[in-house]
């Protein structure tokens, strides 16, 4: 799956970003109710990942597992992600379940908005814990409270942070997301096996020389449009 699709069927299960890092997924937190090796069902543990999936960062790094769904504006506040009130695809749609940050009067609840309707209706993405690992819904703004009952309250949505644009030109010494980005898409091809650390380095010239070769592609280090074109097909 692209990054930025909306996804409306259940992850693969050899998915990385549903699996747990200690199995050799990108999942940072515990195992879902039924556990094994995924996050799934968990609610909190899908919608985590889920908004890495959407961003296409091959890891965990946009959003860690929080194990409290209703502090999830908070935390992701804290850790300098943008929040609101308004829908937008690739966001986190949280409830509270009695007080935030009071574990003891329930965990709240997360979904992952995958589109928005011209009505301003959404289609969510969904996991419950002891329930179904996925679901979709088609969630109302009528109440207030999207669609959830009385014990739940809505607190807000965590929107996906500025995302790399896959189309600049990049050589040798660069450094930054843009950077990451060709890390991962040279990854996903079975090219570039390093750190996903955002430094043009050796390795990541070597490999993208190797990926330019391969595709018959002009030959010269640089990452341009002809480059871009062929890694984000």
């Amino acid at each position: 799956m692209k990054a930025g699709e909306k996804r409306l069927t259940a992850p693969e299960a050899d998915n990385k970003y549903y699996i747990l890092s200690s199995a050799g997924g990108y999942a940072k937190g515990i195992a879902g109710s039924n556990g094994g090796k995924s996050v799934l069902p968990n609610c909190a543990g899908y919608a985590a990942m889920r908004f890495n999936e959407y961003a296409g960062t091959g890891t965990h790094k946009y959003f860690q597992y929080w194990s409290n769904a209703e502090n999830f504006c908070a935390q992701a506040e804290a850790a300098g992600l943008p929040t609101g009130k308004t829908p937008k695809p690739g966001a986190i749609l949280c409830w509270r379940k009695g007080q935030l940050w009071n574990g003891s009067d329930g965990a709240g609840h997360v979904a992952f908005v995958e589109e928005v309707k011209s009505d301003g209706s959404i289609i969510t993405s969904e996991s419950a814990w002891g329930g179904s690992a996925f679901y979709t819904m088609h969630r109302y703004r009528e109440n207030g409270n999207w669609g959830m009952n009385g014990s739940y309250t809505f607190v807000g949505f965590v929107y996906q942070p500025q995302q790399p644009t896959g189309n600049k030109l990049l050589k040798y010494g660069d450094k930054g997301a843009e950077v990451e980005l060709l890390q991962f898409r040279l990854n996903a091809k079975g090219y570039y096996c390093g750190a996903v650390d955002g430094i043009f380095g050796r390795q990541t010239l070597a490999q993208l020389l190797l990926y330019q070769y391969d595709k018959k592609l002009t030959i010269d280090g640089l990452c341009g449009a002809q480059t871009w074109g062929v890694l984000n097909e």
